[in-house]
Protein backbone atom coordinates (compact mmCIF):
# COMPACT_ATOMS: atom_id res chain seq x y z
CA UNK A 1 0.00 0.00 0.00
CA UNK A 2 1.37 3.25 -0.82
CA UNK A 3 2.33 6.13 1.69
CA UNK A 4 0.15 8.38 -0.07
CA UNK A 5 -2.92 6.09 0.15
CA UNK A 6 -2.16 4.98 3.59
CA UNK A 7 -2.56 8.65 5.17
CA UNK A 8 -5.30 9.36 3.45
CA UNK A 9 -7.41 6.84 4.82
CA UNK A 10 -6.03 7.46 8.05
CA UNK A 11 -7.09 11.20 8.05
CA UNK A 12 -10.93 9.87 6.35
CA UNK A 13 -10.97 7.23 9.02
CA UNK A 14 -10.24 9.90 11.95
CA UNK A 15 -12.84 12.67 10.24
CA UNK A 16 -15.40 9.62 10.01
CA UNK A 17 -14.94 8.01 13.44
CA UNK A 18 -16.96 11.05 15.38
CA UNK A 19 -19.31 10.16 13.18
CA UNK A 20 -20.35 6.50 14.49
CA UNK A 21 -23.42 6.67 15.67
CA UNK A 22 -22.01 3.82 19.08
CA UNK A 23 -20.03 7.44 19.72
CA UNK A 24 -16.92 6.53 22.42
CA UNK A 25 -17.73 3.07 22.72
CA UNK A 26 -17.95 3.08 18.35
CA UNK A 27 -14.82 4.73 18.41
CA UNK A 28 -12.38 2.50 20.41
CA UNK A 29 -14.03 -0.28 18.69
CA UNK A 30 -13.01 1.31 15.35
CA UNK A 31 -9.50 2.39 16.95
CA UNK A 32 -9.45 -1.78 18.01
CA UNK A 33 -10.26 -3.06 14.62
CA UNK A 34 -7.31 -0.12 12.53
CA UNK A 35 -5.23 -1.43 14.62
CA UNK A 36 -5.12 -5.48 14.32
CA UNK A 37 -5.25 -4.32 10.64
CA UNK A 38 -2.15 -2.73 10.47
CA UNK A 39 -0.08 -4.92 13.14
CA UNK A 40 -0.84 -7.69 10.03
CA UNK A 41 0.18 -5.47 7.34
CA UNK A 42 3.23 -3.66 9.13
CA UNK A 43 5.71 -4.24 11.85
CA UNK A 44 4.73 -3.55 15.52
CA UNK A 45 6.60 -0.25 15.36
CA UNK A 46 5.54 0.87 11.87
CA UNK A 47 1.81 -0.07 13.29
CA UNK A 48 2.30 1.79 16.62
CA UNK A 49 3.49 4.92 14.58
CA UNK A 50 0.27 4.65 11.91
CA UNK A 51 -1.99 4.48 14.98
CA UNK A 52 -0.37 7.31 16.46
CA UNK A 53 -1.41 9.16 13.75
CA UNK A 54 -4.32 8.05 13.46
CA UNK A 55 -5.27 9.61 17.04
CA UNK A 56 -3.51 12.66 16.15
CA UNK A 57 -5.87 13.51 13.13
CA UNK A 58 -8.71 12.22 15.87
CA UNK A 59 -7.53 14.78 17.99
CA UNK A 60 -7.19 17.47 15.49
CA UNK A 61 -10.49 16.49 13.67
CA UNK A 62 -12.86 16.08 16.55
CA UNK A 63 -11.49 19.03 19.48
CA UNK A 64 -13.09 22.00 19.71
CA UNK A 65 -10.40 24.27 20.37
CA UNK A 66 -8.22 26.82 18.24
CA UNK A 67 -4.67 25.12 18.76
CA UNK A 68 -6.05 21.95 17.62
CA UNK A 69 -7.53 23.55 13.93
CA UNK A 70 -3.99 24.48 13.03
CA UNK A 71 -3.07 21.15 14.20
CA UNK A 72 -5.94 20.01 11.83
CA UNK A 73 -4.49 22.01 9.00
CA UNK A 74 -1.05 21.04 9.42
CA UNK A 75 -1.80 17.28 9.22
CA UNK A 76 -3.59 17.70 6.11
CA UNK A 77 -0.77 19.99 4.21
CA UNK A 78 1.78 17.33 5.14
CA UNK A 79 3.04 16.04 2.03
Amino acid sequence: MSEKILKALLQLFAIIAKADPGGQAGRLGGRAILERFLRQQFTAEQAAGHLATFDAHVTAFHSTGGESRKDASALRSTP
